[in-house]
């Protein structure tokens, strides 16, 4: 019976706030600045490292479209993230978790399984893809609204399978975003 009522009031709770969530915005650009795998050792690869340096100081545009509800200073949402490429674009669906400490805000997101792409010349498609992207960023707010925000983070590039043998790639960048 106690059971049922921890349930019941965790649905209550949980209810409550999305009573209150709102429409997130957020749009900005990353910078990579490392590149890197971890292997089943733990150890760091170097193999990924030399596109970093062939790739340059490319900034990444990205936007996300949020709905989000919180608790105090945790936001937990879902929606689309878009990373651009201006000739081609790419979107898919993750969950955020998002913890604000004054100026600091800690940023945790899950996305992938489904792709949708854009490219010129009228290329598009949607697709299931056996990849999660998972980012975690730490990002200082600016401004007396809080709403220009320069951070740093890491993409990790998960395969559904979980099968880390061969390692598990991840990316470090530099970024700024406007979040509304």
């Amino acid at each position: 019976m106690k059971k049922r009522w921890f349930l019941l009031g965790l649905v209550f709770l949980l209810s409550a706030s999305l009573a209150f969530a709102e429409f997130g915005f957020e749009l900005g650009a990353q910078i990579p600045i490392g590149m890197g795998a971890l292997s089943d050792s733990l150890g760091l690869s170097s193999d990924y490292a030399d596109i970093i340096s062939v790739a340059g100081f490319l900034p990444i545009p990205t936007a996300s479209l949020l709905f989000q509800g919180g608790l105090g200073s945790f936001k937990l949402g879902g929606g689309i993230r878009v990373y651009s490429l201006i000739l081609a674009s790419m979107a898919y669906p993750q969950i955020q978790a998002e913890l604000g400490l004054g100026n600091l805000s800690l940023d945790l997101s899950l996305g992938g399984f489904l792709l949708g792409y854009y490219a010129i010349g009228g290329h598009g498609g949607l697709e299931t893809i056996d990849l999660m992207l998972t980012e975690l960023s730490l990002w200082y707010s600016l401004g007396a609204r809080k709403l220009f925000r320069v951070g740093l983070g890491a993409i990790g590039f998960i395969p559904t399978s979980f099968d880390l043998s061969s390692g598990m790639p991840f990316l470090f960048y530099g970024g700024f975003k406007v979040a509304l």
